[in-house]
């Protein structure tokens, strides 16, 4: 081939990737303040590529402010929220001798409401004094000096003390605001508000694009290596054929499917395993474990859990994580070997194996896991069930976990639980979504399949939720490990 052709060639196959591999390196390329500088911008996309590639949440600037004082100041709950689920300190700053304005002074002298319910529901101190000149005030001080009613009840209601002033009328202003608002207003709001986006407005649903802007799979691609992964696992995995239980079980997904963002078409499979989870593929190959039925007391609570699953496809979340992943991991040298065969084609195939599956099987970002408690929590309601079965759902799983110690976490290790995710739930409920007269109710027939699966294959054992990965995924990331060090 002519030398012109060859570069022509070659810069037709890597302009589009090698700019979008320049962009995203030059967002990555801040030097060690380069999460203070997303933050700054308000860019969510960039906080949450540098935090994903190991950025530390707590480094300090040249006034010892954290990128979490940044977006109090800014009042930007996403951020705020992100830098807390990737293990940013809410009390930063708070020492013993001199101690200086942690993230939630910040915000409260700024007024940002939102952001100090973010914070206190983080774990921020809500009595965490700092200093401000010679004289030390503690947050609900600040609150009232401002005259934000709002902030103090927050603060009240998270166990702010009332007996440390420093200002003169505070303690008389106190007494005003608890005999106005008694008793005390809950951080719950009582109105709904109106959605800032297409991703809050649930008229949306279907109608809208909650897929990213990072992903070097096409949607055809992504079922190829979909159905290349399912072939894998359904060799390994003992699937329940019965045809009533598995109609069923589909019908709830495909319900949930004609309610929501999905855009290809589900393969739903039941496995036959007493582990309470269930996982999704890239490009729609969706697979329910027989204990998930069994654990979830009615249907409401199963379809939340198939909503999350809807909602991962639905945002092709396995294809964008590995993009992000091999964006920031690729070389050039990788990009010309990537490139040697069809277009995306040898990428895929090199590497989809080593990045793909352990990410899909094992966990997703804690972004990504809670854009699908969003947006399932959506299709669940879209569908007629009761949204607040997801809810009960996640509380029962974190009261098992603390029941258990770690039982449910290995089980469940596909969605790693949070604090935060019931509560973040119950929050947007609240706040966005339409009150209705009724919601589905679960009939008989939910009680009758979970008999059926304990009659034909087996009821759960005292201790279904299992110390670690179920046989086929041990097996299956055994395989990985082998083909990744024979590739070294």
């Amino acid at each position: 081939m002519p030398l012109g052709a060859f570069w022509g060639f070659a810069m037709n196959r890597l302009l589009g990737p090698t700019v979008l591999l320049l962009s995203v390196n030059a967002v990555l390329a801040d030097g060690p303040l380069s999460l203070h500088n997303a933050a700054t911008r308000g860019d969510v996309e960039s906080v949450q590529l540098h935090l994903e590639q190991g950025a530390d949440p707590n480094v300090k600037d040249s006034s010892k402010f954290t990128p979490l004082h940044i977006a109090a100041r800014r009042g930007d709950v996403e951020i705020a929220q992100l830098l807390l689920d990737n293990g940013a300190n809410p009390n930063a700053n708070k020492r013993r001798i001199r101690p200086g304005r942690t993230p939630l002074h910040i915000a409260l002298e700024h007024n940002q409401a939102e952001v100090v319910r973010v914070l206190l529901e983080g774990g921020a101190d809500a009595n965490a004094k700092a200093m401000y000149g010679m004289e030390p005030r503690v947050p609900l001080e600040i609150a009232i000096r401002n005259g934000n009613t709002t902030t103090a009840r927050l603060l009240l209601d998270d166990g702010a003390k009332t007996g440390f002033w420093h200002c003169a009328g505070c303690k008389a202003q106190l007494e005003r605001l608890e005999k106005e608002n008694s008793p005390r207003a809950t951080a719950v709001p009582t109105t709904k508000r109106r959605p800032k986006n297409a991703l809050e407005d649930i008229n949306r649903v279907g109608n809208r694009d909650v897929t990213g802007i990072i992903n070097l799979f096409s949607l055809r691609q992504e079922i190829q290596v979909g159905r290349k992964f399912s072939y894998e696992v359904n060799k390994r995995i003992k699937t329940i054929d019965d045809p009533v239980i598995w109609e069923y079980v589909n019908r709830i997904g495909q319900n949930l499917a004609k309610n929501s963002d999905v855009k290809v078409p589900l393969e739903i499979k039941v496995v036959h395993d007493e582990t309470i989870n269930a996982f999704a593929l890239p490009g729609g190959f969706f697979y329910v474990n027989s204990g998930l039925i069994q654990f979830a007391r009615d249907e409401a609570e199963l379809a939340g859990v198939m909503g999350h699953e809807i909602a991962h496809i639905a945002g092709r979340h396995g294809t964008r994580q590995v993009s992000q992943a091999q964006l920031i991991a690729t070389t050039a040298d990788a990009l010309i070997q990537g490139f040697g065969g069809d277009n995306w084609g040898t990428l895929i195939a090199v590497n989809a194996a080593n990045i793909a599956l352990p990410l899909t099987f094992l966990k997703f970002s804690r972004t990504f896991e809670k854009k699908a408690d969003f947006l399932g929590m959506q299709y669940l309601y879209k569908t007629g069930y009761d949204p607040l079965a997801m809810v009960a759902f996640f509380e029962r799983l974190t009261a098992r976990e603390t029941e258990r110690k770690g039982a449910i976490t290995a089980a469940f290790s596909s969605h790693p639980l949070s604090r935060n995710r019931a509560m973040l739930l119950q929050k947007a409920i609240d706040e966005l979504l339409p009150d209705q007269p009724a919601y589905a109710i679960t009939g008989s027939e939910f009680e009758e399949i979970k008999a059926r699966i304990s009659k034909l294959y087996g009821g759960p054992t005292d201790n279904p939720e299992r110390s670690a990965p179920p046989e086929i995924l041990r097996r299956l990331l055994k395989e990985i490990r082998e083909h990744n060090a024979l590739r070294r």
